[in-house]
């Protein structure tokens, strides 16, 4: 069974730190001077399932997730008492990203590494490791509480609002997954002693000094993936079928290139949200199946068979604003040498009342029965594993 992939890290850290503040209270945000505190950031997590077919490579042999170079972020999400006269705005950074930060943008884009490690129980996990070696620590002052956000592959290019972090990501040759991740403790329970998630005054509550805050990895693309099946006639036979090859599988209308909104709160998007340009045809390219070959073309040869065959590897998309947006085409060819381009052409249109959804792998089944009666058939397999139907272009 495949699943949204849940990844943990945990931030390991060995140096002291300056004394804390738990009581400054100021209207004037000028002299809300913050430094490090002395609680050191952590997060934690667990394993991840492994995603064999997907074509980013984002597990290592043993199945545990495995990525270097993950832009992380750490920004204020909440005011607390402390902070209640000094609003939030992402758009104050400090561009070298040194630590201490802004009070707003502790932290942006930061390098870490995750690699499988083996606890003290044998078990497996995730660690994430400083690429600069640097420990980071929670702000003094406790005006905020804090939330955490990455992105893998690391933004190459980040833009700044008061209430969005955004970033240009490559959708180009539909091989590369996009993967966001968060730990926001506030916004899922703002309760109790839980409104100071995260600061470091909430690891000095009874119970709380020894809880590390737990970020989840979610996949942002949908994915396709196709395998091709002989139809009997009428008779029984396929024949007729068996002796036609796939040669090409292509989507058309991909965009090139999208938006993601690492963190926002500006009301419209929500964080880890994929944002195309779907009209601009000069954005949009044509994308091939492939073999694990990086040659954007099919180079074995998949003739119909008997029993059910995956073609190439899965296709990973943006998932479209509407649910029929993706167009398909397969060129077949025989055994006698005869090339038939675009011999299925059909949009990819789901059943009523269901949608394209991020996290999502589309199966796409090709029944042949030979070139005068070919079946398009989908089911819908998610990485939640859930199943659902195409439209049957025999039945127009």
């Amino acid at each position: 069974m495949n699943k949204k992939i849940l990844t943990g890290i945990m931030l390991a850290a060995t140096l002291t730190g300056c004394s804390s503040n738990d009581h400054i209270n100021t209207e004037d945000e000028k002299v809300f001077d913050v430094s490090n505190s002395n609680e050191k950031i952590k997060l934690a997590g667990n394993a991840v399932d492994y995603q064999a077919a997907t074509r980013s490579i984002v597990n290592d042999e043993s199945g545990m997730f495995s990525a270097d170079s993950i832009g992380m972020f750490c920004l204020a999400t909440a005011r607390l008492a402390n902070g209640r006269y000094l609003p939030i705005d992402w758009s104050k950074f400090n561009a070298d990203n040194t630590t201490p930060g802004s009070y707003s943008v502790w932290f942006q884009n930061v390098m870490v590494d995750a690699k499988m490690a083996i606890d003290d129980y044998n078990n497996p996990y995730t660690k994430i490791t400083w690429l600069d070696g640097i420990t980071r620590f929670y702000p003094t002052g406790n005006g905020h509480a804090y939330s955490f956000y990455a992105l893998w592959p690391a933004p190459k290019s980040l833009q700044f609002t008061t209430n969005a972090i955004t970033s240009s990501v490559n959708l180009a040759n539909g091989e590369m997954d996009v993967l966001w991740g968060e730990c926001d403790k506030q916004a899922k329970s703002p309760t109790e002693s839980d409104t100071l998630a995260y600061c470091a005054k909430y690891f000095r509550q009874d119970g709380k000094s020894t809880e590390i805050p737990m970020l989840t990895f979610h996949h942002q693309l949908m994915s396709l993936q196709f395998s091709i099946l002989a139809g009997a006639d009428a008779d029984g036979n396929i024949d007729k079928a068996q002796r036609l090859r796939v040669t090409a599988i292509r989507i058309y209308k991909v965009p090139t290139e999208g938006c993601i909104y690492i963190a926002s709160k500006d009301g419209q998007h929500q964080p880890g949200t994929i944002v195309c340009n779907w009209t601009n045809a000069s954005k949009m390219a044509t994308v091939e199946v492939e073999d694990a070959t990086g040659s954007h073309q099919l180079t074995k040869e998949y003739w119909i068979p008997k029993t059910e065959n995956y073609v190439g590897q899965k296709i990973l998309l943006p998932v479209p604003p509407t649910s029929d947006y993706y167009q398909i085409s397969v060129d077949l060819a025989d055994k006698d040498g005869n090339v038939y381009p675009s011999a299925i052409n059909w949009p990819l249109t789901l059943r009523s009342g269901y949608s394209y959804e991020p996290g999502h792998n589309y199966k796409v089944r090709f029944i042949i029965y030979g070139l005068s009666d070919i079946h398009l058939q989908a089911k819908m397999s998610t990485w939640v594993d859930e199943e659902q139907t195409f439209e049957d272009p025999a039945s127009k």
